[in-house]
């Protein structure tokens, strides 16, 4: 879970800042096929967006550990797992 949230957060990270700073460069960005014009009508049109990736992956993150822990539990069901120290 550690390494998707990290891995994800990371590449949306990269992008978000990408956008953020290419809208305070230019000062206009296209929200909904609408252009928005001036850096802080930008910023907060972007506002959802920044808020909610960092939620979005970190849910996405217990979605899939929750996926893989029953995986190995109905794996377990039929074959029981064997751990041996040699």
């Amino acid at each position: 879970m550690t390494a998707w949230v990290l891995s994800w957060g990371a590449l949306f990270g990269f992008i978000m800042i990408l956008l953020v700073s290419m809208t305070l460069i230019s000062g206009e960005m296209t929200v909904n096929d609408e252009l928005v014009q001036g850096r802080g009508d930008a910023l907060v049109s972007m506002l959802p967006l920044i808020i909610f990736f960092p939620i979005i992956v970190v849910f996405l993150a217990l979605f899939f550990w929750a996926m893989l822990v029953d995986g190995l539990w109905l794996y377990r069901l039929k074959r029981p797992i064997r751990v041996s120290a040699e």
